[in-house]
């Protein structure tokens, strides 16, 4: 089962144009599914969580009209309906680019043949997240695209996951790159869980988020050892 409807925001609506139509170039994307440009709404410096919010009114917007609706009708957007929102920023915003007129998510991977099914980070997204959340009932899935996401093949969300409620992918990272980002705090109940055997664990659930703390509190919360 496909998307839905993938909403890409990015700073302008130029911005927004462009990478819908090289997603749509890139044929990644089923015919069946709807493709939103969403630029954000001020020139002003606009957050990942705004943007999102701006995202799902546009969303909403379009799959009410798709089914005939003249205004938002929630079982038109919501019900059955999947939908991934990915956020692109600009090139000019301090992220550093090794295509400086080009936001993270177009930076070329380094593909070796031509059957690597993508070629940019966005491509790369697009195609991990279809996989990971194949079997996902309907939903919201909300991913960036200036890092690259790598799982190994054989994980899948439906595998291990409960997706009635929401989840949090989470990746290792060394103690001085999550000062730069959030850190996931599991309950103390999962560390020993995961202890017991080889076995994957189940999900932790999630006991707080640290964003962007120093590396005195992370080593507080999370232990000296790495990755965290």
């Amino acid at each position: 089962m496909g998307w839905t409807c993938i909403a890409v925001t990015a700073p302008s609506a130029e911005q927004a144009l462009a990478i819908k139509e090289e997603l749509l170039r890139a044929k990644l994307v089923p015919p069946a599914t709807l493709v939103l440009a969403v630029p954000d709404p001020t020139d002003e410096p606009f957050g990942s969580g705004s943007a999102t919010l701006n995202a799902i009114l546009h969303v909403a917007e379009a799959l009410s009209a798709r089914a005939g609706f003249s205004t938002i009708n929630s079982e038109a957007s919501t019900a059955q309906q999947r939908t991934l929102v990915l956020h692109v920023g600009s090139a000019s915003r301090g992220r550093c680019s090794a295509h400086p007129c080009l936001p993270k998510a177009f930076c070329s991977l380094p593909v070796r043949g031509s059957f690597d099914p993508y070629a940019s980070l966005i491509d790369a997204t697009l195609v991990t997240l279809s996989r990971l959340f194949e079997g996902m009932p309907s939903g919201l899935c909300i991913a960036s695209t200036d890092s690259m996401l790598l799982l190994p093949q054989d994980v899948a969300a439906d595998a291990w996951l409960d997706l009635r409620h929401s989840c949090l992918v989470a990746v290792p990272s060394t103690l001085q790159q999550a000062t730069h980002h959030g850190v996931c705090l599991p309950t103390a109940a999962h560390a020993a869980d995961a202890a017991d055997d080889g076995a994957p664990p189940p999900p932790p659930p999630l006991r707080r988020i640290l964003y962007r703390a120093d590396e005195a509190t992370l080593g507080d919360a999370c232990g000296d050892e790495e990755p965290l």
